[in-house]
């Protein structure tokens, strides 16, 4: 029989047959940190590279990404070695789907770069431009941007089913 692994934590379980004679625990530790310090450094280069093309200041930075402190997000820029927080990560999650959903949309890298700067007259925005939505610092408001365009990527999808 083939093998089975069983998270527990930094360990697991790994069974080498059903009945479990050949079983032995695990510490998992290092390949958990290696993942954790591959994603650190994934999301620092979505951070610097998001930063540019949505032309947001290190202040509006800090403040879409939760309130980092200026030091912290210089540092991580230059090195990528400052250790994200569980929110930093899944804001920067929440802004990489914002891309992707605009670059679907939007033939033109122009167009999709400088949509968070026009004034949207829809329901969530209600006049405001999505980059001022985004400096309110809510994780909330990134999540309703990227739903607010998944929608519109959908009726894209829908359309060219239909057709």
């Amino acid at each position: 029989m083939g093998h089975c692994k069983i998270s527990m934590g930094d360990f697991y379980l790994n069974t080498k047959n059903a009945d479990m004679k050949n079983s032995e625990f695990i510490d998992d530790t290092d390949n958990r940190q290696e993942a954790k310090e591959s994603i650190n450094k994934a999301a620092w280069r979505a951070i610097d590279v998001l930063k540019d093309r949505f032309s947001l200041s290190l202040d509006d930075m800090q403040v879409i990404l939760g309130g980092i402190a200026l030091a912290d997000l210089e540092e991580g820029l230059t090195t990528e070695s400052v250790e994200l927080g569980d929110d930093a990560l899944q804001r920067v999650s929440a802004l990489l789907a914002i891309h992707k959903r605009l670059r679907l949309l939007f033939d033109r890298e122009e167009q999709a770069y400088t949509w968070i700067e026009r004034p949207n007259s829809h329901a969530p925005f209600n006049g405001m431009t999505p980059r001022s939505v985004m400096l309110c610092g809510h994780y909330d408001d990134l999540l309703m941007i990227a739903a607010f365009l998944d929608s519109f990527t959908r009726l894209i999808a829908a359309d060219d089913i239909d057709t």
